[in-house]
């Protein structure tokens, strides 16, 4: 309102003499800015408002970790504004109340309790895992047969999934990792990998087949073992021990026939050859059933063939016959004589194949046949069962065979080494004689019962001892592999005669 400024300058001076002299009533009317009071009640809600906080669930590694629920408050701006207007037309001092609302979780306590109960119980304690006794023979060593996974380690195979729903509750769920837990099961399933016995193999003109099967083995059934390890995780808990026994089952032989033609074994790759000229009956017998007895072997990538293994008893169950030989002085039926030339043959085929040479032994004596074929001394070895062996390992790369042929014509015995190409060996050979010993000039002369008396017959003839060196250098694709030394020390040999002392 504007007095004294409306109308002519005359009368706007009457009016300001009359206001001044008798005053004027004017109404009052309060104003309020309410963009200006809205904007300071928003600021307001900014420090009051707070959301709803959601119970949880998580795992961290074998903790679990649970959120609790938390309420939540909102400020009611509107409702607010219209209190504060009306406070302030009053005029008068006052205080006036936010006006708020609670806001509650959507997922409360009760919801992930159960779970995070569960979720604990299953990480409570660790999972044991024993081969029964019974088939503690699968195990390396006494002991060797327990498995332990801490809780830590079984929360590598448990994740906990929530899926949503139309309440806005999720559904919890522990899920266990049966791939998992696979996985975890290989150290124990190559420490139980009881290997099946490998076939005997006849090289067939090139096209091998299986003469005699391998033998099953046994090792760790797997997936039964998780479907144990599944259940004692779930249905155990708390304080009580969770274990298991790891169960096996049969493995079948790791080589058969539809498997045969992947070992790669397809051509010749080493022989030995020998001579068994002019020898008795009874030593062709048994050289025949030794060498049967090498015919076949299948040796895999890093396996140790031993010549005692796999001759077996020298009995007549094998096919092997007495002879006689001279025991002290005497001559007297012993099993077996003939087998040290299958022994030395075998040892000229692992020789030749290049193949690591673990075990041999020389002659005591040095023996003509092994020479008759132009061989240098000491290309020999020797065995007798459960004291010394010929033993060589398989370190190709690839799996070989042996063959053992005996040609009665020519009075010679052939070891043969089959095997991938790929892993052919070149070997040269040297020998050097560092010594020789004089014969001994006094005869030996041997009683023999099953003579008659008056029978007397030379059968050795005397002969020097010696020192000889066999040197071996093998090498692959012109790089050299290795050099060996066999060195053989053979005692002198006297004149030997045997008399007859019988009736």
């Amino acid at each position: 309102m504007y007095l004294g400024r409306t109308n002519t300058r005359q009368e706007n001076v009457r009016t300001v003499l009359a206001v001044w002299q008798a005053g004027v009533e004017l109404p009052m009317r309060v104003t309020i800015d309410q963009q200006q009071l809205q904007r300071y009640l928003l600021a307001v809600t900014q420090q009051v408002n707070a959301p709803p906080r959601n119970a949880d669930v998580r795992l961290n590694g074998a903790v679990v970790d649970v959120t609790t629920e938390a309420f939540g408050v909102q400020v009611l701006v509107d409702q607010t504004l219209l209190d504060v207007t009306a406070a302030l037309q009053s005029l008068e001092r006052q205080q006036v109340a936010l006006r708020t609302r609670t806001l509650v979780p959507t997922i409360r306590n009760e919801h992930v309790t159960a779970i995070a109960a569960e979720a604990r119980a299953l990480l409570a304690q660790p999972l044991i895992a024993r081969v029964p006794e019974a088939e503690a023979y699968l195990c390396p060593s006494a002991g060797a047969c327990t498995w332990l996974w801490t809780p830590h380690q079984i929360a590598r195979w448990v994740t906990l999934a929530r899926s949503p729903s139309s309440s806005g509750v999720p559904t919890f769920e522990l899920q266990i990792d049966r791939a998992a837990m696979k996985r975890e099961l290989v150290p124990v399933a190559e420490t139980l990998y009881h290997a099946g016995g490998l076939p005997r193999v006849d090289w067939n003109g090139g096209n091998p087949v299986i003469i005699q099967e391998g033998t099953n083995g046994r090792g760790l059934d797997a997936a039964l073992t998780v479907e144990r390890m599944y259940d004692a995780l779930l249905a155990q808990a708390g304080d009580a021990p969770r274990e298991i026994e790891l169960p096996t089952t049969t493995l079948p032989p790791p080589v058969i026939q539809s498997n045969l033609a992947s070992l790669g074994i397809t051509d010749l790759i080493g022989v030995g050859v020998s001579s068994f000229q002019a020898s008795q009956a009874y030593r062709i017998t048994n050289i025949q059933a030794g060498a049967q007895r090498m015919h076949g072997i299948l040796l895999a990538p890093g396996d140790v063939f031993s010549f005692n293994n796999n001759l077996g008893a020298v009995d007549a169950s094998n096919g092997f016959v007495q002879g006689a030989a001279i025991v002290q002085n005497r001559t007297q039926m012993e099993w077996g004589g003939g087998l040290c030339q299958v022994s030395t043959t075998v040892f000229r085929a692992a020789f030749w194949t290049g193949l690591e040479i673990v075990e041999r032994h020389e002659h005591t004596f040095r023996i003509g046949w092994y020479e008759e074929l132009g061989e240098p001394p000491g290309l020999d070895a020797t065995i007798f069962t459960g004291v010394t062996d010929l033993r060589f390992r398989n370190d190709t790369g690839g799996y070989v065979l042996l063959q053992s042929y005996v040609d009665l014509n020519r009075q010679q015995l052939t070891v043969a080494v089959y095997g991938d190409p790929r892993y052919k060996r070149e070997v040269q050979m040297g020998y050097q004689i560092l010594g020789r010993t004089a014969a001994p000039w006094r005869p030996v002369y041997v009683d023999d019962p099953t003579r008659p008396r008056g029978y007397f017959k030379q059968t050795d003839w005397a002969r020097p001892g010696l020192t000889v060196e066999v040197y071996r250098t093998v090498s692959q694709q012109g790089q050299v592999l290795y050099q060996d030394v066999f060195p053989s020390v053979f005692e002198p040999w006297p004149n030997i005669y045997v008399r007859g002392i019988g009736r």
